[in-house]
Formats: C-alpha cells, sequence, structure tokens
C-alpha cells in the first residue's frame, strides 16, 4: 500500500510538472506568443517576440514596427536568410491578426500543429502574405 502511494504522488508530480512545463515554455506558451502578436498586428502596436514556429521547430523573430504612412509594418523571419517585411493597410488588420490567431489554434496541447493549407484556396494571412504589401529580403 505504501508503494502504490508513492507512485501516486509521483504520476501526479509528473503531471503537475509537465503542466506547469506545457504553460510556461511549451505549446501553450507558443499559444499565447502567437496570439500576443496577432493582438499586436491588430492594433499596429510595436512588439517583438521570438515566436515558435511547429513545422519547423525552431523560433523565429517576428516583429510589428508600428504604424506609418497609414500602413502597419511587420516583418517576419523565414527559414531561410531571409525576412519577410510587410506593409500592411489598416483595414486588413483584423483579417491578417485573425490569421495569426488561426495559425496559434493549430497546435494541441502536446505540441503537434494540425497544418491546414489549401493551394486551390488560400486562407487570407497566406494572401496577405503573399500580396504586394509584402516583400521577401535577404537579412
Amino acid at each position: 500500500m505504501k508503494s502504490l502511494k508513492i507512485l501516486l504522488v509521483l504520476i501526479v508530480a509528473a503531471v503537475i510538472g509537465w503542466l506547469t512545463w506545457n504553460y510556461f515554455a511549451g505549446p501553450m506558451s507558443h499559444k499565447r506568443d502567437m496570439r500576443a502578436f496577432a493582438a499586436s498586428v491588430e492594433q499596429c502596436e510595436p512588439m517583438e517576440a521570438d515566436i515558435y514556429m511547429p513545422i519547423s521547430g525552431l523560433s523565429m523573430a517576428h516583429t510589428v514596427d508600428g504604424m506609418s504612412e497609414n500602413r502597419c509594418h511587420v516583418r517576419i523571419e523565414t527559414l531561410g536568410p531571409h525576412e519577410i517585411q510587410c506593409a500592411f493597410a489598416v483595414e486588413d488588420l483584423p483579417v491578417i491578426a485573425q490569421g495569426f490567431v488561426d495559425l496559434a489554434d493549430q497546435v494541441d496541447i502536446f505540441g503537434g500543429a494540425d497544418i491546414r493549407i489549401s493551394t486551390s484556396n488560400p486562407d487570407p494571412l497566406t494572401q496577405a502574405l503573399n500580396s504586394e504589401a509584402c516583400a521577401t529580403v535577404a537579412e
């Protein structure tokens, strides 16, 4: 009976440890970071964050530089030695921000990602990142 209590305590401690890690440094933290970036994009408030990308397993810089000439300037690091630099129109910001929220929603509590890509009907974020508002430049 004593060994069963010890085993139960160890299991509870492991679950609490995993939940703590998940919230502060794991997948839930990554979701919060992406949602914070989305909120910053929607309001065009300056922000810089290294955001974990589940496809690559790497953290990449995401920056909102703020408003200039009635456009919100956003920079996103890519896997190659490049950066996507965008100047989004203010009226497009809610849709673009929702795209980043959708990316955050694709990460599950175990760190897996349910990536949904449609080449025949791309989502608004993909369309925005491939529009004339954005350019890919070498870092």
